[in-house]
């Protein structure tokens, strides 16, 4: 299968426009008032995500990018396929040879760390990439607003499943048009989320609604199921993943959505990638979230020897700010 650079072009053109604001979003403070007020933590973070011409740029750039790394290894496995001999033909030195280098070029084509690999050597898997999906298929920003508007800093579960339950997360930029030319190309994607079972079928939905190709019985969609051992270390669903399908690409906005381990301090987290670092960009591609991660996470681990900055996340960022 050849690829041509006019379909590149035109993924890499693509991308979701931004809708206009809702109209029942509460009217501004007056000035006065909201310059007595104290800023939200979130707040340039979260206005920088929903308005920001730059976030909309490194979103797209971010799935142009992967389009050309995945369309490099459908286009292997095309050659590959197209070099393997036909049962009882005679043996052809050339051929033979590269098709055993083709077929060990594919096989070491996998974006899953090595621990994580629980496939055969079969060069002929059917090729996969597994994406998070909040904050990199889905746009959850607006719940992010609410909790500014209603001076709300903690994750709150009944809040975030209601928000889940309303299935209008809109798509990030180029998501919508990435997937769909992965599904052209026959490659699988698979939505490995840390939503909870109980609000699958509402993300089922809001990715089908948003334009994204679900299989039809949603299994390519896996949230957390404790009743089969998925929990938020997505290392145990991608080794699912990794038995039936080759999965070449991994796209995700933390750290969790590429490898385990990763809860840790900064110091380990940095360890833990260093033997990737080349997959960057090829293998692996990761959507900027300022918001929240588990980067916040790694802070209070870094500040775990002063338990007063350990028990105050904002005290922990404070000192944590590097000044020169």
């Amino acid at each position: 299968m050849r690829l041509t650079i006019a379909a590149l072009v035109t993924l890499s053109l693509a991308a979701c426009t931004a809708a206009s604001p809702r109209t029942d979003t509460p009217a501004p403070a007056a000035a006065s008032a909201a310059s007595a007020a104290p800023a939200h933590d979130n707040l340039n973070a979260v206005a920088w995500m929903q308005s920001a011409t730059e976030w909309r740029a490194l979103s797209q750039q971010t799935f142009a990018g992967a389009a050309v790394a995945l369309g490099a290894a459908v286009e292997h496995l095309a050659l590959l396929e197209s070099m393997s001999p036909e049962p009882g033909a005679p043996a052809n030195a050339l051929i033979s040879n590269t098709y055993a280098s083709a077929a060990r070029h594919q096989t070491s084509w996998n974006a899953l760390v090595p621990a994580e690999r629980e496939g055969g050597d079969d060069p002929h898997e059917p090729l996969a990439v597994i994406v998070d999906v909040d904050e990199t298929v889905l746009d959850n920003t607006p719940y992010q607003a609410r909790q500014i508007r209603d001076d709300e800093y903690a994750f709150e579960d009944a809040s975030w499943e209601a928000w889940v339950g309303e299935r209008r997360a809109r798509p990030l930029p180029g998501a919508v048009a990435f997937a769909k030319q992965a599904a052209a190309w026959g490659v699988t994607i698979f939505y490995v989320t840390n939503r909870s079972a109980a609000g699958r079928e509402s993300t089922i939905a809001n990715l089908r609604t948003a334009g994204f190709p679900v299989a039809h019985d949603a299994a390519n969609v896996m949230t957390i199921d404790e009743s089969r051992g998925w929990t938020s270390d997505k290392s145990i669903r991608r080794r699912a993943v990794d038995r039936t399908h080759r999965v070449v690409l991994l796209i995700g906005d933390n750290l969790g959505d590429f490898l385990g381990g990763i809860n840790a301090d900064n110091a380990t987290r940095t360890r833990l990638v260093a033997d990737y670092e080349a997959w960057w960009g090829q293998r692996w591609f990761m959507l900027p979230n300022p918001a929240y991660g588990s980067w916040e996470s790694a802070l209070t681990r870094d500040c775990a020897a002063d338990p007063a900055l350990a028990a105050d996340l904002r005290a922990c960022k404070h000192a944590e700010l590097r000044y020169e």
